[in-house]
């Protein structure tokens, strides 16, 4: 079990984990002050933490790729070039575009630009840092 803002997480052991809201009242106490009777209750909260994670993801990544969208990208950008000044550094940032694209969509179908999406955004995940940024500018999978 591990605490995470006020709730308990449990592994279940099959790659699972359950969001645990508990809360204890005091029911009663003796002449000495001391509390004899509580009641615990427990509410399972896991399909609401699925839910806020999966609006997260969708408010910031690419469905198709699972990239940053343009939103993060620029909330990204901004804090780099925060950085950047703070630290006297500098930033480096590349836009690539895929030629002919719309004719691969037009004629060989969505299905089959979608999977173009997907694979280079997979080559080009693996070939930079965790730290960096890989973003898909939105339009370009139309």
């Amino acid at each position: 079990m591990r605490r995470e803002n006020g709730r308990a997480r449990y592994g279940t052991g099959a790659r699972t984990e359950r969001y645990i809201r508990s809360g204890f009242h005091r029911l009663g106490q003796d002449a000495k002050g001391q509390v004899v009777n509580y009641i615990s209750l427990f509410s399972d909260i896991t399909k609401r933490k699925e839910d806020e994670q999966r609006i997260k993801m969708l408010a910031h990544f690419d469905s198709l790729t699972k990239l940053p969208n343009r939103a993060l990208f620029a909330d990204r950008l901004q804090h780099a070039l925060v950085m950047a000044n703070r630290n006297q550094s500098k930033v480096g940032l590349m836009f690539l575009d895929l030629d002919r694209f719309k004719t691969i969509n037009d004629t060989l179908g969505h299905l089959a630009g979608d999977q173009l999406l997907q694979s280079v955004a997979g080559r080009l995940q693996s070939c930079v840092r965790e730290s960096d940024t890989l973003c898909l500018r939105e339009g370009m999978s139309s």
